[in-house]
């Protein structure tokens, strides 16, 4: 006999983490586009409160307890920022300063990491540039 199968589609969604002050995380589906790219680490930008915010993935999971949660609209910064051994540090900060975990991991990632878009710049060798009168 065949198993039969749900007409519910199984969607990954990624447990968002927000710098804001509140303790809990928020869902957001993972578009088909965005798929191979999320990925714990990764900041993502999402629709909250109808307002643009930058938010960190702290897990990737099958099902919300929500029935349809608000897709992620774009990734920020595609090489995650932290690993899972960071995570679980930045969680029991939060826990023992009574503070977001979004909130934790914005103030322990350098300034220059988190909320810009990345300008890549390679660097020449020296003796190939013209020399600079400064």
């Amino acid at each position: 006999m065949v198993p039969h199968k749900s007409n519910s589609k199984n969607r990954a969604i990624a447990e968002v983490a927000l710098p804001l002050a509140t303790d809990q995380t928020f869902d957001y589906h993972i578009p088909r586009e965005l798929a191979d790219s999320v990925k714990v680490g990764v900041e993502v930008l999402i629709d909250f409160n109808r307002r643009k915010r930058a938010g960190f993935v702290v897990k990737i999971k099958d099902k919300s307890d929500y029935d349809k949660p608000f897709p992620i609209l774009d990734i920020i910064e595609s090489e995650p920022l932290f690993d899972n051994l960071q995570l679980d540090f930045y969680r029991s900060l939060a826990e023992l300063y009574f503070c977001s975990l979004g909130s934790v991991i914005k103030a322990a990632l350098p300034s220059l990491a988190v909320g810009t878009p990345r300008i890549r710049l390679k660097l020449e060798d020296a003796r190939k540039c013209p020399d600079d009168p400064i």
